[in-house]
C-alpha cells in the first residue's frame, strides 16, 4: 500500500492534478496542496522545492483537525530535498516523505500558499489583525492610519477575515469574531519554532532569572535582542504560569556567542530557544521589569506559534490586549 500511495502522490503532482478538499478542513480556509482517497484512507499531501518544519506543522494541524472526525489519515510531504533535521522530525511525527523527480515542482512564494493571496501572519498583514484585535469594532480606515498601513492593504485584509467568516461587519466597523479560529490558523501559518532557531540546555534553575541574566550579558554585548512566548506573555498580563523555557529574538550570528555562555551537555535547568527574526521585533518592543520584550502583538502571534502550549497564556493576553 505504501508504495502505491507514494506512486500516486508523484503522478498527481507531476500532472499538476488537484485533489477533493475535505470539508473538515476547507470549512476551516485550510487547503492543503493535495488530497485523495485510497479505501476508507484520506490521504493529505504538502508539496514543497525543500521540505521544511512549517509543512511538517500544517500537516500535523490538518491530521488532529481530521482524526477528530473519526477518519483515517495518511499524511505526506513531497518536495525535491530534505535535510537530515526535517527527515527526522518527520520520521517523529509518523508524516512520509516523497523525493519528487526533478522539474515535477512548479516554484512558488510562500505567500501562495495561503489560498486567497493573504497570509495572515506576515508581517503587514499581522500589523492590520493585531490592531483590529486592539480596538474592535473599528473601521477599515481607523486602522490603516492607526497601524500605518495602507487603506487598500487594510482593506484586503478585512475582506479576508470577512471572507473566511472569522469577522463580521457592522456598518462601516469591523470585528473579529472568531478568535480560536483565527489563532489556530496563525499557528498554522507559522509555527514559532519553524523559524530557524536552536535551542540550549543550561544549568539555571529560574526561568526569570536566566532572562535577567541573559538581559544584562545581551546589553553589555550590545546587540538588538527582544524576549517572546511564555515570558513575555506572563509579564504583559501579569499571569503566573510555570514555565521551563525562555524564548528569545536574537540575529543568528550572535547563536554561537550565546551557545557558547549558557550551554551544558548534561544541564538539567531552563532551556533557551534562540530565534532568529523573520520581522522587525525591535519596534514597538517594551521594557518590562527591565527585560525588553517583543511588542505585545508580536508576543500575540508568537503565543498562537506555540500551538496548545501557549494557548493558555494567548488568551489570558487577548483578555488585556486592549490596555496595552
Amino acid at each position: 500500500m505504501i508504495g502505491k500511495i507514494e506512486d500516486k502522490v508523484i503522478e498527481m503532482v507531476v500532472n499538476a492534478k488537484g485533489g477533493w478538499i475535505p470539508s473538515e478542513i476547507s470549512e476551516l480556509g485550510l487547503t492543503p496542496d493535495l488530497t485523495f482517497e485510497d479505501g476508507d484512507t484520506l490521504i493529505i499531501v504538502e508539496t514543497a522545492a525543500r521540505g521544511d518544519a512549517q509543512s511538517l506543522a500544517r500537516l500535523s494541524l490538518y491530521d488532529r483537525l481530521v482524526k477528530k472526525r473519526g477518519r483515517e489519515v495518511v499524511l505526506i510531504l513531497a518536495a525535491n530535498s530534505f535535510s537530515d533535521r526535517v527527515l527526522d522530525l518527520a520520521d517523529r511525527s509518523g508524516i512520509r516523505t516523497v523525493m519528487l523527480p526533478r522539474g515535477s515542482l512548479p516554484p512558488r512564494k510562500d505567500d501562495d500558499r495561503v489560498k486567497g493571496g493573504v497570509k495572515l501572519t506576515s508581517e503587514k498583514a499581522w500589523r492590520v489583525v493585531s490592531g483590529l484585535l486592539k480596538d474592535q469594532p473599528t473601521s477599515i480606515r481607523s486602522i490603516s492610519i492607526r497601524e500605518r498601513v495602507s487603506y487598500g492593504w487594510a482593506h484586503t485584509v478585512c475582506k479576508h477575515l470577512l471572507n473566511q467568516g472569522m469577522a463580521r461587519r457592522n456598518g462601516n466597523l469591523v470585528e473579529v469574531t472568531d478568535v480560536d479560529r483565527l489563532m489556530n490558523g496563525a499557528a498554522w501559518e507559522r509555527p514559532l519554532l519553524g523559524l530557524r532557531s536552536i535551542e540550549i540546555r543550561t544549568e539555571i534553575t529560574e526561568a526569570f532569572a536566566c532572562a535577567v541574566e541573559m538581559e544584562r550579558t545581551m546589553n553589555a554585548a550590545g546587540f538588538d535582542h527582544s524576549f517572546t512566548g511564555f515570558l513575555a506573555g506572563s509579564l504583559f498580563t501579569g499571569m503566573a504560569v510555570r514555565y521551563d523555557r525562555v524564548q528569545v529574538y536574537v540575529d543568528e550570528a550572535e547563536f554561537d556567542f550565546l551557545k557558547d555562555i549558557y550551554s551544558r551537555n548534561d544541564g538539567k535547568g531552563v532551556v533557551i530557544q534562540l530565534l532568529c527574526p523573520d520581522r522587525d521585533v525591535i519596534t514597538g518592543s517594551r521594557v518590562v521589569e527591565g527585560l525588553r520584550l517583543a511588542s505585545p502583538g508580536q508576543t500575540l502571534l508568537d503565543l498562537a506559534g506555540l500551538g496548545t502550549g501557549g494557548m493558555e497564556l494567548r488568551r489570558a493576553l487577548l483578555r488585556e490586549y486592549a490596555r496595552l
